[in-house]
């Protein structure tokens, strides 16, 4: 967040409590968890596009070929039926994580709204609550 100067006829006398201290600290936190989370999300899309690709290409495989795929840090080959299986079950795991950071991206947004409002309204223009 960015300090900004603020307008004499937008300035309010307005005592900042503990609590009021607490509220910004925890919509800071939720910025930057909002942040971090949507980094993972993103991440984990492309993680999925990259599997569903993979999917594609071993359509193209003939079904007795053994196809080379990924454990860990090294290239392995297996059967196309058992890389086909792993993939899928790769991608129904990224499936439920990217449904899960989706709630959490929720809650963290649902969260910092209504710190805004409560804040804002305390406050008004003196405070910014904006993503610079």
């Amino acid at each position: 967040m960015r300090a900004a100067v603020v307008a004499p006829q937008d300035e309010r006398d307005t005592t900042v409590t503990r609590s009021d201290q607490n509220d910004i600290n925890r919509f800071a936190r939720l910025l930057n968890e909002r942040i971090d989370t949507g980094h993972t999300l993103r991440m984990r899309r492309e993680l999925l596009r990259l599997h569903d690709d993979a999917a594609d290409e071993l359509i193209l495989a003939d079904d007795d070929e053994l196809v080379q795929h990924v454990v860990g840090d090294v290239f392995c080959y297996a059967p196309k039926s058992e890389v086909e299986a792993r993939i899928q079950e790769q991608k129904e795991k990224l499936e439920a994580e990217i449904a899960d950071l989706d709630a959490q991206l929720a809650a963290i947004v649902d969260e910092m709204q209504k710190l805004k409002s409560h804040l804002y309204a305390k406050f008004g223009n003196t405070i910014n609550l904006e993503e610079s």
